[in-house]
């Protein structure tokens, strides 16, 4: 029998804003477990939450193995060289109250957007600050745990003048290190508020065929988002990856270079291991348009008959799943010359909209977007629709930024692509 236990340590403090008013401050704590076994091919998987009887848990997973469908490849993470991570832990947060320091960030966070442009209305603001724990566990010898902190921010709201209310939108700020953290907020809530009070007064962008100027988040949540679908060995082995013949072969622009870095010291997304705890490293995904590695954990490893690249996700209340740590897109230009470089063409900020993610396809309304004429950004607009093929996007990049924001799969930058349709006015 293989068994691998997950454990999860978590101190939280939260607080809360509501229609400009600081709402709810709380904190909590939790400890969870979840025991994974592997017996005669068969799985089993229980988690608790408290503190755990790690042997009763054990019998249940067995219990569970019993009735599961048999898979020769089911396997489990192996110990290796586990790199050296440093700066994901901020020791200032044993230092403050939690619960206070949470408290007075929402209001003084709250206070800066105001103070920024009278115009922003707030809808809400979150504040959480953790510390976290997890170790893993198993029987092929891993042994591994790892403490980090983490302090985040989400808000939301629109502008206002007169009877001009613009779309809604939101960020969201992470980091590790405290002092880090409060400055990120600080610039980029003043460019959000920024951002959104040029989207008043929008007007219907022109139609048009050609090239489309993504943001980061839409570079994520479009882009990203397809490659993982694509590259994840766990779809491979589904047969339901696109790209699952496709190892060594032109997939995308010569222009586009995605390695998956979670080794640098101080990053909110370094660690040493994954889900499974296995070593993380350095691992290429796409260079210079060609498919390099997909995304793989132990049993798509095992499956395919590849090297286990380190990509286990998940936490202790299910069994691993694939994803990245952190993905880095090589850039070449600033933005303000990319802008400058354009006759006309939508800066797509936000999407609201259908994207299937098995064709490609992408079709809905820009949320928060701008028009770009002459080399600069003219107005926001309202009314236009957006659709294109990624594959199209990949194949038809003309620019990447060097400007980036710092999302959840990594510091993302702007794409200026050929492929795009526009509907508008």
């Amino acid at each position: 029998m293989k068994r691998e236990i997950f454990t999860a340590y978590n101190d939280k403090a939260h607080a809360f804003v509501e229609s400009g008013k600081l709402k709810t401050v709380s904190y909590g704590n939790f400890q969870a477990t979840g025991v994974r076994v592997i017996e005669n091919s068969r799985q089993g998987f229980v988690s608790a939450i408290g503190s755990a009887d790690i042997e009763k848990l054990t019998q249940m997973a067995r219990e569970i193995a019993q009735t599961s469908p048999k898979d020769p490849f089911l396997d489990m993470g192996r110990p290796g060289r586990y790199p050296d991570i440093t700066g994901i832990y901020d020791e200032t947060i044993d230092k403050i109250d939690m619960v206070k320091t949470a408290a007075d960030l929402a209001k003084g966070f709250l206070e800066l957007a105001q103070e920024t442009d009278s115009r922003i209305s707030i809808d809400s603001l979150m504040v959480d600050i953790e510390k976290t724990e997890i170790s893993v566990e198993n029987t092929e010898g891993v042994s591994v745990s790892e403490k980090r902190t983490a302090f985040s921010m989400v808000i939301s709201g629109m502008a206002i003048e007169g009877d001009e209310v613009s779309s809604f939108d939101y960020i969201s700020v992470e980091d590790v290190g405290y002092e880090n953290f409060i400055s990120r907020v600080k610039n980029e809530t003043r460019a959000f508020v920024r951002r959104l009070v040029k989207t008043l007064h929008p007007r219907k962008a022109p139609s048009y065929k050609g090239i489309i100027l993504l943001s980061p988040r839409a570079v994520e949540d479009i882009i990203i988002d397809f490659i993982t679908y694509h590259a994840s060995g766990l779809r491979v082995v589904r047969n339901a990856s696109m790209w699952k013949d496709s190892i060594g072969k032109q997939i995308a622009s010569s222009k586009l270079t995605i390695i998956d870095n979670p080794l640098v010291d101080g990053s909110p997304y370094a660690t040493a291991f994954d889900r499974e705890g296995t070593p993380t490293s350095l691992t290429p995904i796409i260079s210079k348009g060609t498919l390099e590695n997909f995304f793989l954990n132990a049993y798509a490893s095992k499956y395919l008959g590849m090297v286990n690249t380190g990509h286990a996700s998940g936490g202790y209340s299910s069994v691993p799943g694939v994803a990245p740590h952190c993905l880095k897109i090589d850039s070449t230009s600033r933005l303000d010359d990319m802008i400058k470089s354009i006759d006309r063409a939508i800066l797509l900020e936000r999407f609201s909209g259908n994207i299937n993610y098995q064709t490609g396809m992408v079709s809905g309304v820009a949320k928060n977007s701008f028009f770009i004429e002459n080399g600069e950004i003219a107005y926001g607009i309202t009314d236009t629709m957006v659709s294109f093929s990624v594959l199209d996007i990949l194949n038809g990049i003309v620019d990447i930024s060097k400007d980036i924001q710092m999302l959840d799969t990594g510091p993302m930058p702007y794409i200026l692509a050929e492929g795009a349709e526009i509907i508008g006015g």
